[in-house]
């Protein structure tokens, strides 16, 4: 089966303008008005893949195996100012995977691994593996695509009036 389980989870912090956050269990009140913070986590099961043979290229069962699972954090933070009269700015920034981990995409069928295809890589008549083959060959397979461990922020002003 083909299924994925997610788990999204989100909390959201906003004190509306004209308000006062008093910091519980204190007497010191936050000197923010118009601000939110949201952060977001989602978690997904891994992928399911069909393995192959690490002799030949013949297929185990179909859709037998698993990625490893992915998980990303995100954060939203937004404060507003007012300018004069109905006018007024609003900032933000948001990171999208915040504590950049690390989330592997595609797998090689024959390894289960993002960075080894599980090639034979000896020569053919004396059977050594040379390091410097191994290397370049190494170099070679990494395709960026297969792991996402990028993370953004994006900082932007929005002009109200």
């Amino acid at each position: 089966w083909d299924v994925r389980h997610n788990l999204n989870l989100s909390y959201t912090f906003r004190v509306n303008r004209g308000e006062e956050f008093f910091v519980p269990f204190t007497d010191f009140i936050l000197p923010l008005d118009d601000f939110s913070a949201n952060i977001s986590w989602s978690f997904a099961s891994g992928t399911p893949y069909t393995p192959q043979s690490m002799v030949g290229n013949s297929s185990l069962d179909t859709n037998s195996k698993r990625m490893d699972p992915t998980h990303q954090a995100n954060l939203r933070i937004q404060k507003g100012f007012n300018l004069f009269g109905k006018y007024s700015i609003r900032t933000f920034m948001d990171v999208e995977n915040l504590f950049k981990s690390k989330n592997v995409l595609v797998v090689y069928p024959r390894t289960g691994l993002p960075d080894a295809d599980g090639e034979n890589l000896a020569e053919t008549g004396s059977g050594l593996t040379y390091p410097e083959t191994v290397y370049v060959y190494n170099q070679y397979i990494k395709n960026p695509s297969y792991v996402n461990n990028f993370r953004s922020v994006t900082l932007g002003v929005s002009f109200n009036f």
